[in-house]
């Protein structure tokens, strides 16, 4: 709910001006003020009243006068106001009216009506205030355009007025934007660069789809969640981006702030301060290449020395912080565009991984990162005794030490030459210790990581048991490093819950915070290799399926164990906080009922793969519901099983596994099921270092 105890920001005038000065001396022309459904806090309504239940007259006309003053400031400023909102999200007051949830999947006629309600009743008393449009998040995509259309343009249009409209491509696709296309004059589409990253300075091809639709593309720098919490500000980097999005097709920019969550203020230790000051050179540096890309070289390197020098008062010192800039610029992109474990702001690169997350890391999906080798590809290459041509993963993260090392010898002598600021020049070399930190924990891990996968397939297995270890534990204590340093510059890494490398309780929460599961993962490896591998710990001795949750899709984020004693499930996210993307795997053993054929029956509806005798005997596309396939089995004997559910979206999921033969058809019974202690072990060390 938009009140002063929520937001107290948004009261505050004389903030206000300072903020839009700052605006208008950058040329900025728009700010968004990002809330699920902020209609109804602005103007009084005459139906759905529970919308505003827990507002008074008096706020509400607070609200709305405050909007008309600051429509009124920026406007002076050339400044227009946008509203972003979610679909379907209601006010806080409807949901706890009507016991809702905080976001709604399908549309119904109830909600249609309310929705063009508060949407018309605010335009028509606002119809200067901008509207940015998120499809979902809630809003499951088969209905996402028919809402748009029906619901969302029918209330503008029932106006009489035609504000601007921004259309987010987040929980969006091109399939269903084009049916939205003439629906709507000047329409203009903003998508994500990197999704929420800075991966690199080429953005996502997808954009250039995007920006075709109408030719007015707006590209998201969003929160940038890899380069959190630390100072980011290399000009002529962020001017390749710049340059690279407009090749895409984009004309304009949507910037968050760096720390959008805390607003005014951001996340160090000690006096607090606005963050268009802390972050001053990096909203320059975007507003000055978006407003004018073309400049001459020689003479930006001269204006960034000049600005530095102005602020640090030293020519000195300004030219070392600009080489330190540009030198640590792709530290941390580099790393996401190796690793890209994960693609939102839950995930951030500085907070590390563990062994598992490395392992089963991608890297940036969308573009090619050529010559260096994906570590998927490098893993594959180790278990075939390969030689693959390129970069290995550990010499880029070693350039990327090297990076970092060189940018930290620059602002240490940047820090030793300036006059002024001295306490932010302290502060700039203590991200540059932290990012270097970094890059030294992922070293680290990744040499563990590829003595243990050398250690699995019996590669001199004494030796690289012996490495694994040693680098693990290493991993751990260079972490601590970075926990310790982060103590005195940053009271958190984020404020959006984590995902990676596990789920915590706490937030914000802090590099101390995660110390204890990096300990913990190295103390359970540490006993696994350590204890004695005995032939009965691969038999089939314990009762049914052993399993993993993941917490996302494409079995990421293994977030808790998930035994089954027969696959027969039903899945409903509005009755339970399974989410709407999500995967799970079980495996273990199945014992033949008989000796002869049997056929294998999976109903679902999500994308299934069934594995059995290691090879995979089903695979169910996400609309395919029903497959069936035969194995040869000899009775009572053991063959190893594996069931993979992927559930990429929806409220509901379903599953079952059957099996035919000797004409009758059953779903598979327990007392078919077994595991072993080696697959329980790998379950553990899936999750347990995470709890």
């Amino acid at each position: 709910a938009i009140t002063p105890k929520e937001f107290p920001f948004f009261y505050n005038k004389n903030l206000w001006k300072k903020f839009l000065d700052f605006m208008e001396a950058q040329r900025y022309n728009y700010i968004i003020l990002w809330n699920g459904h902020p209609f109804d806090y602005f103007v009084k309504f005459d139906k759905f009243k529970e919308a505003q239940s827990g507002l008074t007259d008096a706020q509400i006309k607070q609200n709305h006068d405050m909007l008309k003053w600051l429509i009124a400031e920026a406007g002076k400023r050339n400044i227009k106001i946008f509203f972003e909102f979610y679909n379907i999200n209601t006010s806080v007051f409807y949901q706890k009216a009507h016991n809702l949830p905080r976001q709604l999947a399908k549309p119904t006629p109830e909600l249609a009506a309310y929705t063009k309600y508060s949407i018309s009743k605010f335009v028509r008393e606002f119809p200067q205030v901008g509207l940015f449009i998120t499809p979902g998040e809630g809003l499951l995509r088969k209905y996402s355009d028919e809402w748009i259309n029906n619901v969302i343009f029918k209330a503008i249009k029932s106006t009489g007025f035609n504000p601007t409209v921004f259309m987010r491509a987040w929980t969006f696709d091109l399939k269903h934007a084009r049916k939205i296309l003439n629906n709507y004059p000047r329409l203009t589409f903003v998508r994500k660069f990197n999704v929420e990253m800075i991966a690199d300075t080429l953005p996502d091809p997808e954009n250039a789809e995007w920006a075709k639709l109408t030719g007015n593309f707006i590209v998201n720098i969003h929160l940038a969640a890899n380069l959190e919490p630390f100072r980011w500000n290399p000009p002529f980097y962020i001017r390749s981006i710049v340059e690279n999005n407009i090749k895409s097709g984009a004309n304009g920019i949507h910037l968050h702030p760096r720390k959008a969550w805390r607003w005014p203020f951001g996340c160090e230790t000690g006096k607090k301060e606005y963050q268009w000051v802390r972050d001053t050179l990096w909203f320059t540096a975007w507003s000055r290449y978006s407003w004018q890309l073309n400049r001459d070289k020689k003479a930006e390197y001269r204006y960034w020395v000049n600005l530095l020098t102005e602020r640090y008062g030293s020519h000195k010192a300004a030219v070392h912080f600009l080489n330190s800039f540009e030198k640590g610029a792709d530290v941390l992109p580099g790393l996401q565009r190796l690793l890209w474990i994960g693609n939102d702001n839950h995930t951030i690169i500085s907070a590390g991984a563990t062994l598992l997350q490395l392992k089963n890391s991608k890297g940036i999906p969308f573009l090619n990162i050529k010559p260096v080798i994906r570590i998927s590809e490098y893993l594959k290459a180790i278990k075939k005794g390969k030689k693959i041509e390129g970069v290995t993963p550990l010499e880029f993260v070693k350039r990327k030490i090297l990076e970092a090392e060189a940018s930290l010898k620059e602002a240490r002598l940047a820090e030793s030459a300036s006059t002024l600021h001295k306490d932010e020049a302290n502060k700039i070399v203590k991200d540059a210790e932290a990012e270097l930190l970094v890059a030294k924990y992922y070293e680290l891990k990744l040499k563990s990581l590829f003595a243990k996968t050398r250690y699995d397939i019996s590669i001199n297995r004494k030796k690289n048991k012996k490495l694994f270890l040693r680098y693990l534990l290493a991993s751990v204590n260079e972490f601590k490093k970075l926990a310790e340093l982060t103590k005195g510059t940053y009271t958190s890494i984020s404020d959006v819950p984590a995902k990676h490398p596990v789920k915590l309780a706490r937030t914000p929460y802090h590099w101390k915070d995660l110390v204890p599961f990096f300990e913990k993962e190295y103390r359970i490896y540490r006993k696994a290799v350590n204890m004695p591998m005995l032939e009965s710990f691969n038999k089939p001795t314990l009762s049914g399926l052993t399993g993993i949750f993941y917490g996302d899709e494409d079995y990421r984020n293994a977030d808790k164990p998930y035994p089954a004693k027969e696959i027969n499930f039903q899945w409903d996210a509005a009755k339970t906080d399974i989410g709407r993307h999500w995967s799970a795997r079980w495996f273990g053993f199945v014992k033949a009922p008989v000796t002869g054929k049997v056929k294998f029956i999976v109903n679902a509806d999500h994308i299934v793969n069934l594995i059995v005798k290691k090879d995979t005997l089903i695979s169910i596309a996400p609309n395919q519901k029903y497959a069936e396939a035969e194995v040869n089995f000899v009775k009572n004997r053991m063959y190893e099983i594996e069931i993979d559910y992927n559930h990429r979206d929806g409220e509901l999921g379903a599953l079952k596994l059957s099996w035919k033969f000797n004409g009758k058809e059953e779903i598979i019974p327990p007392k078919y099921f077994f595991h072993s202690l080696t697959q329980q072990r790998k379950v553990a060390v899936s999750y347990t270092h995470l709890r």
